[in-house]
C-alpha cells in the first residue's frame, strides 16, 4: 500500500537525519541544515500516510535543527507546520503555543507582517474554544503591526478584537478598542471608516446606559471633515434623541435602518438589542442575544465608560 511505502520512506529519512546529527573524529559539528531537511521530508511522508503525531514530531525536530543553525525563518515555518497539525487534531491550546513561538521567530527574523498574521491565525483558531484567548491574540497581533507602523494591518486586527469583545459583551474593553480604531482611521484619513467606528461607539455606550459618553463622542465627530453631511450623523442624532426621550419604539425603529443593518453582524445585533432608559433588555421582545458573558463584565455590560473619551 502507498501509505506503507510512505511510512517506510519516512523512517529511512529519520535515520538519515540522525546520521546528519552525529559527530565523529573527522566531523566535529553536526550537519544541522541537512538534518532539518531530512526531518522535513520525513514529516511530509508521515502526513501523506496520515500519521499525524509522527509528522508533528518530525516538524518539531526540524524546527529545533533550524533554530540551532540560526535559521529563524525556516524554524518558524516548521513550528507553523506542527501547529497546523495540532489544530487539525483539535489540540487548540498546544497549537496556539507553537503559533506564538513561530510568531516570535518571524519577528526576530524581521518578517513582522508574517508575525502578526501568525497571531491572527491563532486568534481565529481560538475564537470558539477560548474567545478570551482569541481577543488577546488579536490585540497582540495589532500591537506587533502598530509597532512597525503597519497601521492598516493594525486597525484591521483591532476591528476583529472589538467585534469579538462585543459578542462576549466585554463592553468596557470594546469601547477602548473602538476608540483606538477610530483614532487610527483618522490618522490614516479614512474618514468613512472613522464615521463607522463612531457609530459603533455610540451603540456600545448606549447599550451600557452611558448616554453622556455616547453624546460626547458623537459631538466630537463633527470636527471630522464630512461627518456633518454623512448619513450616520443624522441617524445617530435621531437615536440619541429617542434614547434621551425614553422612546423605546423610536430607538428600535432607528436601529432597523439600513445603515445599522449593513454593519458587521455583531454590531447589527447590538443595535437591535438597545433599549431606552427604564426598559429591560430581557423584557424587550425585539432584543437580540449577543453571546455569552465573561471577562469580568456583568451581563448587562453597563458601566460608566466616559473615562475612555
Amino acid at each position: 500500500m502507498n501509505s506503507d511505502k510512505k511510512i517506510l520512506e519516512a523512517n529511512e529519512l529519520l535515520q538519515e537525519a540522525e546520521k546528519h546529527m552525529k559527530t565523529s573524529f573527522f566531523k566535529w559539528k553536526p550537519d544541522l541544515d541537512s538534518a532539518a531537511h531530512s526531518f522535513e521530508k520525513a514529516a511530509l511522508c508521515f502526513k501523506v500516510a496520515k500519521r499525524l503525531d509522527e509528522a508533528k514530531d518530525a516538524y518539531l525536530r526540524a524546527a529545533d535543527c533550524h533554530g540551532l543553525n540560526k535559521a529563524l525563518f525556516h524554524s518558524a515555518k516548521d513550528f507553523e507546520q506542527a501547529a497546523m497539525i495540532l489544530k487539525d487534531q483539535k489540540n487548540y491550546d498546544e497549537s496556539v503555543k507553537l503559533i506564538k513561538r513561530a510568531s516570535q521567530l518571524y519577528r526576530q527574523y524581521g518578517s513582522v507582517d508574517t508575525a502578526a498574521i501568525m497571531l491572527e491565525r491563532g486568534a481565529k483558531i481560538m475564537e470558539t474554544p477560548n474567545p478570551t484567548e482569541a481577543i488577546e491574540l488579536y490585540m497582540k497581533a495589532s500591537e506587533v503591526a502598530e509597532n512597525e507602523d503597519k497601521l492598516r494591518q493594525a486597525v484591521d486586527l483591532l476591528g476583529k478584537a472589538a467585534r469579538l469583545m462585543v459578542k462576549m459583551k466585554f463592553m468596557t474593553d470594546a469601547a477602548g478598542v473602538l476608540k483606538k480604531e477610530r483614532d487610527i482611521y483618522i490618522e490614516l484619513e479614512n474618514y468613512q471608516s472613522a464615521f463607522r467606528s463612531t457609530a459603533i461607539l455610540v451603540l456600545v455606550f448606549l447599550y451600557s446606559n452611558d448616554y453622556v459618553a455616547a453624546d460626547k463622542i458623537f459631538k466630537a465627530s463633527f470636527d471630522l471633515d464630512g461627518f456633518a453631511e454623512h448619513e450616520s450623523s443624522y441617524l445617530l442624532q435621531e437615536m440619541l434623541e429617542a434614547y434621551d426621550n425614553q422612546d423605546g419604539e423610536g430607538v428600535l425603529r432607528i436601529s432597523k435602518m439600513p445603515y445599522f443593518t449593513y454593519l458587521d453582524n455583531e454590531y447589527t445585533k447590538l443595535a437591535r438589542g438597545l433599549t431606552a432608559p427604564g426598559e429591560s433588555k430581557k423584557a424587550n421582545a425585539h432584543s437580540v442575544e449577543l453571546g455569552a458573558t465573561g471577562g469580568g463584565e456583568d451581563e448587562s455590560g453597563e458601566g460608566d465608560l466616559s473615562f475612555l473619551l
